[in-house]
């Protein structure tokens, strides 16, 4: 597009240079003629030359109206890629708890099961989010939520990444080489922490306990992802409709 440009420049200005030399060229000749004859020739030399001069500029208009179609097409384009990039780079995160969501755990569950090893998804859910929801209202609700995501931030490990899957679950991907039950045991005690919300409600700020259960699905027993989200929906399925 830049050599569209500069060669589009390049013979506008080749035109002018070629139409300043034929005039310079006729006002010579003015001088030198004295005749009536000569005066018309020149007069003639003259139109044909203002004539060229004028088709080259309404030939470079409709070219350069052209060119910048052509580039405002492409800068269009090029916007257009560059939005579409950086909104698949650009994760989706949850505006409640501030984790990337299920759609982004899906992806790293299925980039972890194409890499093979000892990898894990722990889910864990917040018992009886429902009801909370029901007698406290849900403000009260999502202040429980973040706590818990607060909670599952400070005990799990650096490497591991935590999402909020659905509704009141959380997702954690574990890339662990340690045993299996060390692994397990682990979770366990993570869900089974005495965990409280502080909460207003009213005039008063009370203490919640925060309850949840988990499972640990073991990557390496599950040969897709929809084995995977499959397990993880089926017992997120259970705990809410306790």
């Amino acid at each position: 597009m830049l050599s569209l440009a500069t060669e589009a420049v390049s013979s506008i200005c080749s035109a002018s240079d070629d139409c300043t030399a034929r005039l310079d060229q006729i006002e010579e000749q003015i001088e030198e003629t004295s005749g009536i004859e000569g005066v018309r020739v020149l007069r003639f030399r003259l139109e044909e030359c203002l004539q060229s001069l004028r088709e080259h500029s309404r030939h470079q208009k409709e070219e350069m109206s052209r060119l910048l179609a052509q580039l405002r097409e492409q800068v269009e384009a090029a916007n257009g890629a560059k939005y579409l990039e950086n909104k698949a780079l650009s994760p989706v995160v949850d505006r409640l708890s501030g984790l990337e969501t299920r759609e982004a755990a899906e992806q790293a569950l299925a980039a972890a099961l194409e890499r093979g090893g000892p990898s894990y998804a722990a889910l864990f859910v917040v018992d009886r989010l429902h009801l909370i929801n029901a007698q406290f209202g849900y403000s009260t609700g999502d202040r429980v939520l973040r706590a818990f995501c607060g909670h599952l931030k400070s005990f799990l490990s650096p490497k591991d990444q935590l999402f909020r899957w659905t509704g009141p679950a959380f997702v954690g991907l574990l890339d662990r080489g340690e045993d299996p039950a060390e692994i397990q045991s682990d979770i366990e005690r993570i869900a089974g922490f005495k965990l409280e919300a502080a909460v207003q409600i009213g005039n008063r700020s009370i203490l919640l306990p925060v309850n949840c259960a988990s499972v640990l699905v073991p990557l390496a027993e599950a040969s897709t992802l929809a084995d995977v989200t499959a397990r993880l929906d089926a017992f997120t399925s259970e705990q809410v409709r306790h």
